[in-house]
């Protein structure tokens, strides 16, 4: 099968030490190892991505054209990819991976490195044409069709699950981890009822002084769960928000990754974002824009990603 003598992961990988990771940290502004940790889930957690995307006829048909489409240059000029960080951040990348699987690709970045949601998008912008560029010399090479990029990259399954940092999922089959142990919980068997358990009925006579005090043990019993039921339930309660306030997090985190692309691009465009915050389950980005037109281009980028907009509010104003 193609694929088995080489190990696109390490060719990627090859490209991203020394000066260039060091500039990548620069750029974004993060420490050296943050850095690195958001490389280590880009590039396998990227070919993951491209490799699900392959495994349709349509899907690949949709890669080959975009390999076919990008610059192999950059790996000989790779300074230059500093200069156009954007080429993959204005919705090229979201088309081949689709949003579901760029909102997955960059929260799964985000989870294992750290780094922001505006991190994530300007490291993708770098990475991606050095993985658009190396498959286009491995298929140039090679003489690959649309089904021959599909068969190279399900070769690579085994280098890339290898790869994926610990507790990073692609959310395919093919990467998925053992359970722990391997061993499923036995079921459960009810213990036979032995003679010496079966308590035989007290006599009437012991009625009369053991009925008081079940009544008495049972009003005790009453009163201790009433008096320890206030902590319970508060911590109940304080454990039931924390766990909301990390579940508003994670799906507000997500939410703004899915949008990334036409965020930046608006930002580009003249239009400022004050904040983005969770508003019954939805993302409410306010902020002010140039021109009415400002404010309608930035829906419609928005409609590229979700034609529906059911998840995301826009409130721009308008400058003056």
């Amino acid at each position: 099968m193609a694929g088995n003598s080489l190990n696109l992961v390490d060719m990627v990988n090859g490209y991203l030490t020394g000066d260039i990771g060091n500039k990548l940290s620069s750029l974004l502004g993060e420490s050296k190892e943050k850095t690195q940790l958001g490389i280590e889930a880009a590039v396998p957690g990227l070919l993951a991505g491209l490799d699900n995307t392959a495994s349709t006829p349509g899907g690949a048909q949709r890669l080959a054209s975009a390999i076919d489409s990008s610059d192999s240059g950059v790996l000989s000029n790779l300074s230059s990819i500093f200069g156009k960080t954007t080429g993959f951040g204005s919705g090229a990348l979201g088309s081949i991976l689709g949003a579901g699987g760029l909102s997955e690709l960059t929260g799964n970045i985000g989870r294992t490195s750290g780094l922001s949601s505006n991190g994530i998008t300007t490291l993708l912008g770098v990475v991606a044409p050095i993985v658009m560029g190396v498959l286009k010399r491995v298929k140039q090479s090679r003489g690959l069709d649309a089904a021959g990029i599909s068969n190279l990259l399900s070769s690579q399954r085994e280098n890339i699950a290898e790869a994926m940092p610990e507790g990073m999922s692609t959310g395919e089959p093919s990467y998925a981890r053992e359970p722990i142990g391997g061993v499923a919980d036995e079921p459960y068997r009810p213990r036979p009822v032995r003679t010496e358990d079966v308590r035989t009925e007290p006599r009437k006579s012991a009625l009369s002084w053991i009925l008081p005090l079940a009544l008495l043990a049972l009003l005790a019993g009453l009163i201790w769960n009433w008096a320890s039921r206030s902590p319970v339930r508060a911590s109940r309660e304080e454990k039931s928000v924390a766990q909301e306030t990390v579940r508003r997090g994670t799906s507000l985190d997500a939410l703004k990754a899915k949008y990334s692309s036409a965020i930046h691009e608006a930002e580009q465009e003249g239009v400022q974002i004050s904040s983005m915050t969770e508003q019954d389950g939805k993302l409410l980005i306010r902020g002010t824009a140039p021109s009415t037109a400002a404010v309608e281009r930035f829906r419609e980028l928005i409609k590229r990603t979700n034609p529906n907009m059911d998840d995301v509010l826009v409130n721009l104003s308008v400058k003056s």
